[in-house]
């Protein structure tokens, strides 16, 4: 195959068999003999009839348009094709016994123009007197990784497969459109996917962009199913923890000293829940762990870690540490300890104010101050963490889901720009502390003042700086001050912009992530319950008493639709005359 694409001819093997035993025999000198100079052109004649056969099967018109990646010589050669036999010829080519895959050869060797062909050409739908003739079921059945393929070799020609699973009609009803979609292997069949994210939505979702969820396809296959069944199961789970969230909002937050039974009996109920919440979870990922629906995060050639699928999703991450925390703060309750909640919660001092805040002088008191125990840090985390989730209740909104996660794309950006404001803060605080300047004496209290300088807040120590130290601090002024945060200004302002061009991709994207999420939690009865009930084997009508191939659903779309960009009518391809299904199609 690599000699095909070299432009290698079988004529080339004769002269280079001659070249190539003279070579072998000036290299044996004096053990070359007519016995071992037979061997040899034996040997050659084997091999190179074998490769000469090969050779020929490469000047097959499809073999020279996908090697010299010509999609109008290609076309030549699909035109000849019988029109029972044209997507076999765009599917599969042999040579010499070895079935070639036309579309991933293009993929492969990066001819995209040429895969766009075949793909246009297999969801071309063209018909005769007697039939249909569509490839996208031969298309599936022939590569079903192709979802995977394009999205992440060359994920421009989605929008071509995609394209090629819609039909619209030219005609209008009452303002209304017909749109068929042909979505039947999009959707993934649950018989013969087990694993919900090796579906081709879910790998749309894993290695897509925001913008193929914005294809009138994919945006109803995710709409499907978000109305059959994503979003019934995402409010049911999101009013469970809704309910652990006000428990623990009235529980810890808004009566956290009150020690009546009532409340210890709440803070309890909310232990239980956040407890078998977390034993649930757990029972999941071991689950998802056994049947190996599994990412694995490589760090080296032999450093990785196989994390469940669940725990993929941020949310779910923080809501599984979350609830394991909640139940152990429910379970250790200040009201059980013998020491009254008010006595834990003032000390005369505490020690991050004895050694990091400001200097007391000699003779006046130590105020007051409250000390942070591990169960008040506990709750704390807690409760912001338990807040903080409440976010994900927005999906339910897509404009307001479109604009948290275009921010939280936004921090992942900004994050690493933080990352070096913080080693330079660390550096100019060791600095400082080496040069034993006022305020400055420890490394942990030399980090705090530069982040008050930072916001504003600096204190008298700043002012009394000299020499080298005042240099230090005032270079740390204008690298971080004037510098980065301005950077990070403007790297907001551009981030937002770009990202504001694609919220809604984003927030579709996100929905759909939780749609595969839900079902990957359904057991396959129901999946597949679901599945027969869109009927994909029946036949979709284009027109009254016309039958066109199965595959898909059929939905009237407001006659607006005809103004958008993806609306092409009645794109049928239709031929009178002979019907045989040996003849080509005719050609224009």
């Amino acid at each position: 195959i690599r000699h095909i694409k070299y432009g290698v001819k079988a004529d080339y093997v004769k002269p280079f068999g001659k070249a190539i035993l003279k070579a072998i025999e000036i290299c044996q000198g004096s053990l070359w003999n007519e016995r071992v100079a037979e061997c040899w052109r034996t040997m050659w004649v084997r091999v190179s009839s074998t490769v000469q056969r090969s050779l020929n099967v490469g000047t097959n018109l499809v073999v020279v348009s996908l090697v010299q990646g010509d999609p109008e010589k290609l076309s030549d050669a699909i035109d000849c094709a019988p029109r029972g036999e044209r997507f076999d010829w765009l599917l599969s080519v042999n040579i010499n016994g070895e079935i070639l895959s036309p579309l991933m050869w293009a993929i492969r060797d990066g001819k995209f123009a040429l895969a766009e062909y075949v793909i246009d050409h297999l969801l071309e739908i063209r018909a005769d007197r007697h039939a249909y003739y569509y490839g996208r079921e031969k298309l599936f059945e022939k590569h079903p990784e192709v979802v995977t393929v394009l999205c992440s070799d060359c994920p421009a020609l989605m929008d071509t497969l995609m394209d090629g699973l819609m039909w619209h009609s030219h005609s209008v009803n009452q303002g209304f459109v017909q749109v068929n979609y042909y979505l039947k292997e999009m959707y993934g069949d649950p018989k013969l996917i087990k694993n919900v994210w090796n579906s081709p939505v879910a790998q749309v979702t894993k290695l897509g962009t925001p913008d193929m969820f914005n294809h009138p396809l994919l945006n109803k296959l995710c709409l499907i199913k978000w109305h059959r069944f994503g979003k019934k199961f995402f409010i049911m789970m999101q009013i469970f923890y809704d309910l652990v969230l006000v428990m623990w909002t009235v529980g810890f937050v808004v009566y956290q000293d009150d020690c009546s039974l009532s409340l210890i009996s709440l803070r309890v109920a909310t232990g239980v829940l956040s407890l078998l919440a977390f034993i649930a979870m757990c029972a999941l990922l071991v689950s998802q762990y056994r049947s190996g629906l599994v990412t694995q995060l490589n760090w080296g050639p032999k450093l990785f870690l196989k994390v469940p699928q669940f725990l993929m999703n941020p949310w779910n991450s923080a809501r599984y540490v979350c609830y394991a925390v909640t139940t152990v703060a429910a379970f250790s309750e200040q009201c059980w300890t013998e020491e009254p909640p008010d006595a834990r919660r003032k000390m005369g001092c505490r020690p991050w104010a004895e050694n990091y805040g400001p200097e007391i002088p000699e003779g006046e008191p130590i105020p007051e101050v409250a000390t942070i125990d591990w169960r008040t840090a506990v709750t704390a985390f807690s409760t912001f963490f338990l807040w903080i989730q409440f976010i994900q209740i927005l999906i339910l909104s897509r404009p307001l889901a479109a604009f948290t996660y275009t921010l939280s794309a936004m921090f992942v950006d900004v994050g690493r720009n933080l990352m070096i404001i913080l080693v330079i803060i660390v550096s100019f605080a060791f600095t400082l502390t080496t040069l034993e300047q006022p305020g400055y004496e420890s490394p942990v209290q030399a980090v705090l003042n530069l982040i008050y300088v930072i916001l504003g807040m600096s204190s008298a120590e700043s002012e009394a700086l000299e020499g080298f130290g005042f240099f230090c601090l005032t270079s740390f002024v204008v690298i971080v001050e004037i510098g980065f945060l301005n950077i990070l200004i403007a790297q907001l302002a551009l981030i937002y912009e770009r990202l504001s061009l694609d919220k809604e991709g984003y927030a579709k994207m996100n929905r759909a992530y939780t749609c595969v999420e839900i079902e990957s939690f359904l057991s396959e009865k129901y999946r597949i319950k679901v599945w027969n009930e869109f009927n994909f084997d029946l036949p979709l009508q284009f027109d009254a008493g016309d039958d066109g191939p199965s595959g898909g659903i059929q939905v009237l779309e407001p006659a607006s639709v005809r103004a958008a960009k993806k609306y092409v009518p009645d794109r049928v391809l239709r031929f009178p005359g002979e019907a045989k299904s040996t003849d080509p199609w005719p050609v224009d």
